[in-house]
């Protein structure tokens, strides 16, 4: 499960270089760690469909039980079963999104955090969007992750986070790719949108 996950400036500027971003954007946007219901950057597919734009989007949306009044807050959804789950299948067939961020957390069972991240990469994580929202998606954990847990987010690099907005016909193919072996550590810091 993915819960957390940190955006740096970095991590922006990667992303600039792939998507167009508006003016206004980093007006909007949370730099440091991202929890549920925070906003964060993601990039979708542009009103001419021909590239990629930036947008802010909440981590995670509301859903209400049949029968309930009570609205949770759901942020991941399974990549084995997005495509056929009725909460989901929309958002997948339609709005696919990439979350920008510069690693994610994961905590071990004595409650320990532990940092993900690819060094000097940005990663690119499959999520789709409804409405101002976003949810995560996520599989089972490579060699990198499974020691601390057995899920780990979708991770995409540059070239296929274009192919997953733009092209529903190859996005459940890359959702099943190989991750890439992540570092890790208990303690990370941001400056100057660095992990160190």
């Amino acid at each position: 499960m993915c819960g957390r996950f940190l955006f740096g400036e970095e991590a922006y500027l990667n992303a600039a270089a792939i998507a167009h971003m508006p003016q206004w954007i980093q007006e909007e946007l949370h730099f440091g760690e991202i929890y549920p219901s925070q906003s964060a950057l993601v990039l979708k597919k542009n009103q001419n469909g021909d590239g990629l734009e930036g947008a802010v989007m909440k981590f995670g949306y509301s859903y209400t039980r049949a029968g309930s009044d009570r609205k949770q807050l759901i942020i991941n959804a399974r990549s084995e079963t997005v495509d056929s789950k009725w909460m989901f299948r929309w958002a997948f067939l339609h709005e696919r999104v990439v979350v920008v961020a510069s690693a994610f957390y994961e905590w071990t069972a004595d409650k320990q955090k532990v940092t993900y991240y690819e060094p000097d990469q940005t990663l690119y994580i499959g999520a789709i969007a409804k409405d101002d929202g976003f949810v995560i998606l996520t599989k089972e954990a490579n060699a990198s992750v499974r020691d601390v847990h057995h899920r780990m987010p979708v991770l995409f690099d540059a070239a296929q986070a274009k192919i997953w907005v733009e092209r529903v016909d190859l996005a459940k193919d890359l959702m099943d790719t190989v991750s890439p072996l992540l570092d890790h550590s208990p303690i990370v810091s941001l400056a100057q949108g660095h992990l160190f």
